[in-house]
C-alpha cells in the first residue's frame, strides 16, 4: 500500500496541542504527510476524509488531530470530526468539552418524516455552527463526539451520513473525522463510505500485516477510497523513508511473500 507519511515516535501523548508543542520531527513529519496527501489527490476535488486504523491504539486519533492542525497553519480552514462515538478523544487534546455534537446532529438527521437528504437540508446552517467548536489553532474548529443517547439505537451508513458530511464540508475547506478501528464495529466502514477517501494508521513494526489488509480490504468493499496508509511510532530509521513511496512492503508484522506483496500494491494503487 502507498505510504503517505512517517510519525516519529513519542515518549509521551500530547495533552494539548497548538502550533509548535510538537517536537521539531513530530512536526516536519505531519507536515509532509499532508504534502503527501496533497499530490495524491491534486486531480479530485478532496473535501473529506477519514482517519481510521485496523486495531484500537494505532494512532489514528494522533494523525487525525495533527493533520488538522498542519492543514491549518498552512491557511486551510479545516473541520475536525470526533467520528468515534463510544470512545471520544479529539476533545481532551485540545481541552474542549464534550458536549453537544456529532452524535446530536446524526441522530436528528435520522428521525422524523423524509429522507435523510431531506431531513439534512431542512437543518438550519446555525444548527451545524453551534456543534462547532473553536480550537486554540486558527482555522481548525471541532465537532466533538456529543452524548450518545438515542443514537445507540440508530445503526451508521451512507444514506445517514454522507448528507451529513456535505453540509459540514460547507464549513470549511475540508473535512477530518475520526473514527473507531475497523475492528470495532461497522461504524469505521459506514463514514468511510460517506467520504472522498480514508487514510489507514498503521503501527511501524507492530500492527499485523493480514489485519491492515483486512481492513484495507473491507474499507474498499464498502465504497471506500483507501488513500494509503501513515505509520505511526517509527523509530528513527523508519523516517528515512521518503512519505508518499508506493510501497508494498509496510514495516508490519507478518510480511507476505513477495509475489503476494505485488499484488497487493498493485490493487491498492
Amino acid at each position: 500500500m502507498r505510504t503517505l507519511g512517517a510519525i516519529p515516535r513519542s515518549r509521551a501523548p500530547e495533552v494539548e496541542l497548538t502550533p509548535g508543542s510538537l517536537s521539531q520531527a513530530a512536526t516536519e513529519a505531519f507536515v509532509l504527510t499532508a504534502a503527501a496527501i496533497h499530490r495524491f489527490t491534486r486531480d479530485q476535488e478532496l473535501r473529506s476524509l477519514i482517519v481510521t486504523s485496523a486495531m484500537p491504539d494505532e494512532g489514528k486519533t494522533t494523525i487525525a488531530a495533527n493533520l488538522a492542525v498542519a492543514l491549518a497553519v498552512r491557511g486551510a480552514r479545516v473541520l475536525l470530526v470526533d467520528g468515534n462515538l463510544r470512545r471520544p478523544a479529539i476533545h481532551g487534546l485540545f481541552r474542549l468539552e464534550n458536549a453537544s455534537g456529532f452524535a446530536e446532529i446524526i441522530e436528528e438527521a435520522s428521525t422524523g418524516d423524509g429522507t435523510p437528504n431531506d431531513r439534512v437540508a431542512g437543518m438550519d446552517d446555525s444548527r451545524f455552527m453551534a456543534v462547532a467548536s473553536r480550537t486554540n489553532v486558527k482555522g481548525l474548529n471541532l465537532v466533538p463526539a456529543g452524548r450518545l443517547s438515542g443514537i445507540r439505537a440508530v445503526p451508521l451508513d451512507r444514506e445517514k451520513l454522507r448528507p451529513l458530511i456535505l453540509r459540514l464540508c460547507r464549513l470549511a475547506d475540508i473535512v477530518i473525522v475520526d473514527t473507531p478501528a475497523a475492528s470495532e464495529g461497522r461504524d469505521a466502514l459506514a463514514l468511510g463510505a460517506s467520504v472522498d477517501t480514508a487514510i489507514l494508521a498503521v503501527q511501524a513494526r507492530s500492527s499485523e500485516y493480514h489485519a491492515v489488509e483486512w481492513a484495507r480490504r473491507s474499507l474498499v468493499a464498502a465504497g471506500t477510497n483507501v488513500l494509503g496508509v501513515v505509520l505511526t511510532h517509527c523509530a528513527p530509521r523508519d523516517l528515512t523513508k521518503d512519505a508518499g513511496q508506493e510501497s508494498g512492503s509496510m514495516e508490519v508484522e507478518g510480511s507476505m511473500p513477495e509475489k503476494e506483496r505485488s499484488a497487493c500494491h498493485d490493487c491498492a494503487r
